[in-house]
């Protein structure tokens, strides 16, 4: 089975007393691939997005996992990404039935990324296609992330990698 695996970004957030967001950092961009024309994409705050236009096929069934670091911001950027993944759902007719998401500790050090590693590797499974954008979370997470996926590949049996994704952020503006 096609999988697709993100970290949520940690991009600040601002909401009012009735939870109305006044102040997101996390902002729309343009994922450019370089020799990969299957990633071309609009505008997104989610650069696996553009993994999911471009490999997800109509009428087929998917998972999408989301790895949670355990800050409030997460939260609401969880639901960002359900709402962007149920439109493009609506468009490509891909099947699936919810973005599963599990939280982990966020920290920089080594036992936050074994645990990160550790429930990643819950989601795998022989015979899958893993595909991942590799953009959010502090700098071990996507590493600990990606050593999860190339565990999957290495060990499992019939385990192959469909596209990794970095969309680089510019925080200047």
């Amino acid at each position: 089975m096609k999988k697709f695996f993100m970290i949520v970004p940690q991009q600040p957030v601002e909401q009012d007393v009735e939870g109305k967001i006044i102040r997101d950092d996390l902002r729309y961009s343009t994922y450019e691939a370089i020799g990969n024309s299957q990633l071309n994409y609009g505008e997104t705050r989610f650069p696996l997005l553009a993994v999911l236009n471009g490999y997800a096929e109509r009428d087929e069934k998917i998972r999408i996992i989301a790895a949670i670091p355990d800050t409030p911001q997460c939260l609401v950027h969880l639901e960002q990404l359900k709402g962007e993944v149920a439109g493009l759902q609506q468009e490509k007719g891909f099947i699936c039935n919810e973005v599963e998401s599990f939280s982990f500790t966020y920290s920089g050090d080594v036992n936050a990324q074994i645990e990160l590693f550790q429930k990643l590797l819950n989601y795998m499974e022989d015979d899958d296609i893993l595909y991942a954008c590799l953009t959010y979370g502090n700098k071990p997470m996507p590493i600990a992330e990606l050593m999860a996926l190339q565990y999957g590949y290495r060990v499992m049996n019939n385990v192959s990698s469909g596209c990794l994704v970095y969309g680089e952020v510019d925080h200047s503006a």
